[in-house]
């Protein structure tokens, strides 16, 4: 497979299923051309982190917008909420700002917009708040 192929193959795995985690059949591509195809090569580790946490802020708010249009404290429930399932799905149990290895960073940061999709629903936005 080409570098292509293994970012769509990526790109496809299923988010919204429980057991999808990126320790499983995910290609194994480098950290060098991960960085080039999200064109971050130039970004430290600490940049791309503080990208991320920025990312998971402004997804919050915007699923609030998207929900209600009324973006106000229930915006922390999210955030929390969206951490925890990057946690579990992308990061392998750590939390963004401690882990340390570059290429599921990377790939996270490549799947944040799929990330963005999955919280813009209002059904789950609402299953979230029902639960809490």
């Amino acid at each position: 497979m080409n570098i292509t192929e293994d970012i769509e193959q990526i790109k496809s795995l299923n988010l919204d299923a429980q057991l999808t985690t990126l320790d499983k059949s995910v290609p194994r591509i480098e950290v060098e051309q991960i960085a080039r195809v999200t064109r971050t090569e130039h970004w430290t580790i600490d940049e791309l982190k503080k990208q991320l946490v920025r990312q998971v802020h402004l997804i919050a708010h915007n699923a609030l917008l998207e929900y209600d249009r009324n973006p106000d404290e229930r915006q922390v429930i999210l955030v929390k909420t969206i951490r925890e399932h990057i946690m579990k799905r992308f990061l392998l149990g750590a939390n963004i700002e401690e882990c340390d290895n570059e290429r599921l960073l990377r790939i996270l940061w490549l799947m944040i917009d799929q990330v963005r999709d999955v919280f813009l629903r209002s059904e789950l936005i609402e299953g979230i708040f029902a639960k809490r």
